[in-house]
């Protein structure tokens, strides 16, 4: 009697999990191989289409189904089944949660948000030295090769795919590859990549060059994206100096080509220690090939496997003697901590590095979490900018180079104090990416004190300032607006009109002065952090000139007054600026943009800069270069993937401002430095400074 594949079994599950839904309209969400088998072998299911991340597959069709949006799903089908590997269902389900038919996983179980209690984790218990001491115990040790002992930088494996046709087309035009790959990997249970590269030949009918060119821009891609989880490569090192140790992996490619991925992350084993399912024809998910294991290699002695999948690492060994221990994956910790969703949101391939960039900095190691139960701790301020805001750095001098191109800027003027450090993540980036047609750029001082004061001509002007809101003594407030001491201060601002006005008239002549000095061009733009561009409106007014302005995130709609004259673009959330995370949590990015003196009140007689003393984020300064530096890495970071794989930059500001948001919303422990550096101040409204984090 002919056995039956792991196909059956998958086909055999979806029916009796759907048995009572024949008659309804399905769209299986995935357009992996486990979609193609089901598609290929599934009989009596009314399937009407599938989804998938790639927005760019809409309207297409995959396996003869075509990909439907949100609006088209919910207009077609009756349900959504994700259907996937477990491991991506709540990645999935956050991703489609708003969609207005009901969603079911694979299993037949009616998805949903599940309340997520981030610290009560009985995985958080386990840790390095917990895990070493069980290696001791054991004569024979085996580990799981991806997402246990190596990790690829992408957040999706079927990014490799996406990227080898990405490279194809440069080639041989408009090839289908991600489709096909993905079906022909479902053609034989456990092959090995010789034989999917002959079912895709088979089912698309390309020539051997394209196959084998196919075939070895997969190899080199992953080749491209391998990193190792280091704290697991420690300890596999410490074992393979006095135990026997190997390598279990159901994997499509060979010993040789795994021995050559661990060999180019400096991982060294016997070959002979490598044990993979397409050599043996066995898979781990149904034991077999830990039946085979158990009887040519472990022979009766101690052995601990140490692997991320609970079916094929954890429940299957355990049925031929062998213990386990269960590591988690980047993925699994990612979406059990309070970084959970950042993963969700990844719709490109290179949206998909950005994210791993993230995620492997802080999940990279199991234990990661072992003492802070799921919420992110920095070893140092230098990591806390790689994490918290190298996306959004990097997403923001991406756009900004780009629109500079785009609108012919030669020259951008970065405003103080915000435009402080942006400047120099902006030289930092270009250099970086070897841009040869960076614009020149220039450090503006300026402040709303500054060109507030400078702009007053009129009576009308001196009530347009007062009307700025201020919270301290009515003393400070002339002064602090004004630049002038009084002897009442009860009395209103245009009492002191002759004042204010000749004050006005010194501080703006210097002022210009100083503009001049800058060599301001024709085709230059301002840049600055948000919202409405006051500061812009009102140098704009000084100068007699409209400038363009760039933003992290602005205003765009009847509310923001400035506009009149103003013409501001945003990176972050479009025209919509103040809906973005980035506005939402203004508080610490005023905080952490800002310069290392204190806010420009004006141009003093000599030329020089009058500036107000220094507060405590001045005081702590060098936290905030600490920062940068680790802002740069990441930007380093991304760069060495996006090369080394070939892959193309795309928009990505939606997925870093939500990112962002996730980080933001309780996911990180402050350093006792951050804490230190990190106040608010706003010195046209007020004196006051206030810590950030408590």
């Amino acid at each position: 009697m002919e056995s039956k594949s792991k196909f059956d079994y998958e086909v055999e599950a979806f029916e009796k999990a759907f048995a009572d839904m024949r008659d309804k309209r399905i769209a299986l969400y995935g357009t992996g191989r486990m979609t193609a088998t089901l598609l290929e072998r599934l009989k009596g299911f009314n399937i009407v289409g599938v989804l998938d991340k790639n927005s760019e597959l809409v309207g297409s069709y995959v396996f003869g189904k075509e990909v439907l949006d949100q609006k088209k799903a919910e207009s077609v089908a009756d349900l959504i089944v994700i259907n996937t590997s477990g491991a991506y269902w709540d990645t999935i389900y956050q991703r489609i949660a708003d969609y207005k038919i009901p969603i079911y996983y694979r299993n037949g179980e009616l998805a949903c948000n599940k309340a997520k209690d981030f610290e009560s984790n009985e995985y958080w218990e386990k840790n390095e030295e917990d895990l070493r001491s069980q290696i001791l115990k054991a004569d024979v040790i085996s580990f799981d090769v991806f997402d246990t002992l190596l990790v690829r930088r992408v957040t999706d494996n079927m990014d490799v795919f996406r990227i080898v046709e990405d490279k194809l087309r440069l080639k041989y035009g408009d090839l289908n590859f991600v489709q096909i790959r993905k079906q022909a990997a479902g053609i034989n249970a456990n092959p090995t990549i010789d034989e999917i590269y002959g079912a895709v030949k088979d089912l698309s009918g390309w020539p051997d060059k394209c196959i084998n060119c196919a075939k070895q821009a997969e190899i080199d891609t992953e080749m491209a994206l391998i990193a190792p989880r280091t704290a697991v490569v420690d300890l596999y090192r410490e074992a393979v100096k006095c135990k026997d140790v190997y390598l279990v992996s159901d994997m499509y490619f060979p010993k040789e080509i795994i021995c050559d991925f661990l060999t180019s992350v400096g991982v060294s084993i016997d070959i002979n220690h490598i044990v993979v399912s397409c050599d043996y024809k066995k898979s781990k998910q149904d034991g077999a090939l830990w039946e085979h294991y158990s009887t040519a290699f472990v022979k009766g002695r101690k052995a601990l496997h140490i692997g991320d999948d609970v079916k094929g690492d954890v429940i299957e060994p355990a049925r031929f003697g062998i213990k386990t221990y269960e590591v988690w994956s980047e993925a699994k910790l990612v979406e059990n901590s309070y970084l959970s969703g950042t993963n969700a949101f990844a719709n490109s391939t290179f949206e998909s590095i950005l994210c791993s960039t993230l995620t492997n900095k802080i999940c990279n190691d199991p234990f990661c979490f072992h003492k802070s139960k799921g919420k992110v701790v920095f070893s140092n301020e230098k990591e806390a900018g790689y994490v918290l805001l190298g996306a959004v750095v990097y997403v923001f001098c991406s756009w900004l180079l780009e629109q500079a191109k785009k609108d012919n800027v030669a020259q951008l003027l970065f405003l103080a104090r915000d435009g402080y450090l942006i400047k120099k993540m902006f030289f930092a980036y270009c250099n970086l990416i070897g841009e040869k047609n960076m614009p020149e750029l220039v450090y503006l001082e300026t402040s709303r004190r500054a060109v507030l004061t400078a702009f007053i001509r009129t009576k009308d002007d001196i009530a347009e300032v007062a009307d700025f809101p201020y919270n301290g003594a009515r003393k400070d407030f002339f002064y602090d607006r004004f630049g002038i001491e009084v002897a009442d201060a009860e009395k209103e601002p245009l009492y002191y009109a002759d004042e204010i006005l000749k004050e006005a008239e010194r501080e703006r002549k210097n002022y210009l002065r100083y503009l001049d000095s800058l060599n301001i061009k024709d085709d230059c733009a301002v840049i600055d952090t948000l919202l409405y561009g006051t500061v812009q409106y009102y140098l704009g007014k000084i100068s007699r000139r409209n400038f363009l302005g760039y933003y992290l995130c602005v205003r765009l709609d009847s509310a923001n007054r400035y506009l009149v004259s103003n013409k501001m673009k945003g990176c972050f959330c479009g025209e919509h600026g103040e809906q973005s995370n980035i506005c939402k949590n203004n508080v610490f990015s005023d905080s952490f943009f800002t310069a290392p003196n204190g806010m420009m009140e004006c141009v003093c007689d000599d030329g020089t800069i009058k500036y107000k003393p220094n507060g405590k984020s001045q005081e702590n300064f060098a936290v905030r270069e600490d920062m940068l530096d680790g802002i740069i890495d990441f930007m380093k970071d991304v760069e060495a993937v996006k090369k080394a794989s070939g892959v193309s930059y795309t928009n990505s500001s939606e997925w870093a401002d939500k990112a962002f948001g996730i980080l933001m919303q309780g996911a990180f422990e402050p350093t006792a430095k951050m804490k230190e550096a990190f106040y608010y101040d706003n010195g046209i409204a007020g004196r006051q400074e206030s810590a950030i984090f408590e």
